[in-house]
């Protein structure tokens, strides 16, 4: 209690620019408890009524023995809770600049924003890529508790070389994750996706926040301390779990019989995959990550590659028992395209279908989100000709699962086709 009170009394220290409003909240304090006073009867100074007399005599105003004590009770309530006002906004204003030199003259809307994020649905996202990174930066417009739970399962690239030289879970999905929740500017996003280039040969291709996960998980001894770690120093809007902290792969057995182990092989095989496993089945799910899933308000899978994204978290033991327990209505936002080898030909209810077959139940999905929007535009035609196609919004086969279908125009198409963030978030929002 001592210390505290010590490290309080560093708020009068000088060069806050707060002793004096202070001050002027203490007189403020003194001037409405004098007020009070007075019109409890007790007859203060007799200079005040002096004062009061005198003040309104001067303006022609003449009081009576009656009225003088209650002028004088109203002026002092009023002068004090005016000076109570301003100096309480000036402290905050000084202590809110101090903690956050570069934030704007709109301190009452950040702060009335902050509560109101603060206050937001409990929302749960499971999934990885850069589907789950997109849905991600619409969402956190709606709430501050948000927890995204990723799979680590990627090894090409970047994230394929440190999970060879470190033997750790993959990092570069969970980057993506951290820096769409976070609240900071341009420079540093560019920060931490920067990929170096031939002039450091030992770090070309590398990303700047794959290495920054690496290096703080050499520091902790943890991943998942790691994560958490990088999520503290971005000070995001909630938080970020990896489907497991272990470092484990993906082995698909295809139609053809064929076993292929890792998440770029399976992709670069491009058939049909018959089914779909982790490498070590008793891989363990952080905690955090399924009390997400227990304590939600909602559930959201997806977007991204069915069977590299999004499947690769399910196969956890912990995470699909949690889906099948939790009270939180689950919702797929179902991919725009297909994608060759993972999702030739399947509609809508055909992304529903797997996902709950390998969650081992007939009915685990409440509600599936549906892009109905198709317009023909070169970057479609791209898509086409490398065998991916808009998936069929077979919205009468959903109802008949059972599941509640969301439809409507979700994409962007500036660039590429793909769901805008914040149309998705906006329809889930809605529906709760």
């Amino acid at each position: 209690m001592k210390n505290r009170f010590v490290s309080d009394l560093k708020l009068l220290y000088p060069g806050l620019g707060i002793k004096r409003w202070f001050l002027l909240l203490g007189a403020g304090v003194a001037l409405i408890a004098f007020g009070l006073m007075l019109t409890l009867g007790t007859d203060i100074l007799k200079i005040e009524r002096y004062f009061a007399i005198r003040l309104f005599s001067s303006t022609g105003l003449m009081l009576t023995d009656g009225t003088t004590n209650t002028v004088i009770c109203f002026l002092f309530l009023l002068v004090g809770i005016i000076c109570i006002l301003l100096a309480v906004r000036q402290i905050v204003i000084n202590v809110f600049r101090t903690v956050h030199p570069h934030a704007d003259s709109r301190i009452a809307d950040m702060v009335f924003e902050k509560h109101l994020l603060s206050e937001g649905l409990k929302i749960t996202v499971i999934g990885g890529g850069t589907g789950l990174s997109t849905l991600l930066r619409g969402l956190k417009e709606y709430s501050a508790n948000i927890t995204a739970i990723v799979s680590v399962t990627d090894n090409g690239g970047s994230t394929g070389r440190l999970r060879e030289e470190q033997d750790i879970p993959a990092p570069g999905d969970i980057r993506n994750c951290i820096i769409a929740l976070a609240d900071k500017g341009e420079d540093m996003e560019k920060l931490f996706q920067y990929r170096f280039n031939t002039l450091v040969p030992e770090l070309e291709k590398h990303s700047f926040g794959n290495l920054f996960i690496a290096t703080l998980t050499q520091l902790t001894g943890s991943f998942e301390t790691a994560v958490e770690r990088f999520a503290d120093i971005l000070a995001i809007r909630g938080k970020v779990y990896p489907c497991s902290g272990d470092s484990i792969d993906l082995i698909a057995t295809f139609e053809d019989g064929t076993e292929v182990r890792g998440e770029t092989d399976i992709v670069d095989y491009n058939k049909p995959i018959k089914s779909i496993r982790l490498s070590d089945r008793n891989a363990k799910a952080p905690k955090g990550a399924v009390d997400a899933i227990m304590n939600a308000d909602i559930v959201i899978l997806g977007p991204g590659s069915l069977y590299t994204s999004i499947v690769p978290n399910l196969l956890v033991k912990e995470i699909r028992a949690a889906l099948i327990k939790t009270h939180a209505p689950k919702i797929l936002v179902c991919n725009v395209m297909t994608q060759k080898g993972e999702s030739d030909g399947l509609s809508a209810s055909g992304h529903c279908s797997a996902i709950q077959n390998v969650i081992g139940r007939k009915k685990i999905l409440d509600y599936v989100l549906v892009n109905t929007y198709q317009p023909m535009n070169s970057q479609a035609e791209k898509y086409m000709k490398a065998g991916q196609f808009y998936v069929k919004a077979d919205l009468d086969n959903i109802n008949k699962m059972g599941i509640k279908a969301i439809s409507g125009n979700f994409i962007n198409t500036s660039s590429t086709v793909k769901h805008d963030p914040a149309k998705v978030a906006e329809a889930i929002i809605k529906v709760f």
